[in-house]
C-alpha cells in the first residue's frame, strides 16, 4: 500500500482541509489553549465528515452526468463552496446555535 499515490494523498486531503480549517476559524472566534492539531487529526476528519453530510446535496449534483465538462466554472464553484465557504461557515453556525437558549441549553459551553 503507497500512501503517496496521488489518489490516496487526495482523498485524505479532502477529507482533512474542511475540517482543519472549522477548527482553525472556530479557535480564531472562542479563545482558548492552543490545539495541538496532530492530535485533533480525527476530530477534522469528522467535521469533514459532517461538512461533505450536509452538503450531499451539492456534491450529488456536481458529481451527475458531464457537470465537470458543461459547467466548468460551476463546479469550480461548487468545489470552493464544499472546501472551504462552508467550513468557514459552520463554526459561526454553531455558536449561533449554541448561544440560542431552546438549542443552547443542550450544549456544552467551550468556556469552562
Amino acid at each position: 500500500m503507497d500512501i503517496w499515490n496521488v489518489d490516496k494523498l487526495a482523498l485524505f486531503l479532502i477529507f482533512f482541509i474542511p475540517g482543519f480549517i472549522s477548527m482553525k476559524v472556530y479557535d480564531l472566534i472562542v479563545p482558548g489553549e492552543r490545539r495541538d492539531f496532530s492530535k485533533s487529526l480525527v476530530e477534522a476528519i469528522s467535521y469533514s465528515a459532517m461538512n461533505f453530510a450536509a452538503l450531499s446535496w451539492l456534491i450529488a449534483i456536481v458529481q451527475t452526468g458531464d457537470y465537470y465538462h458543461n459547467h466548468f466554472i460551476l463546479f469550480l464553484i461548487s468545489v470552493f463552496v464544499i472546501l472551504f465557504a462552508f467550513p468557514v461557515c459552520w463554526p459561526f453556525a454553531f455558536l449561533g446555535l449554541s448561544s440560542w437558549r431552546p438549542i443552547g441549553k443542550h450544549f456544552v459551553h467551550p468556556i469552562q
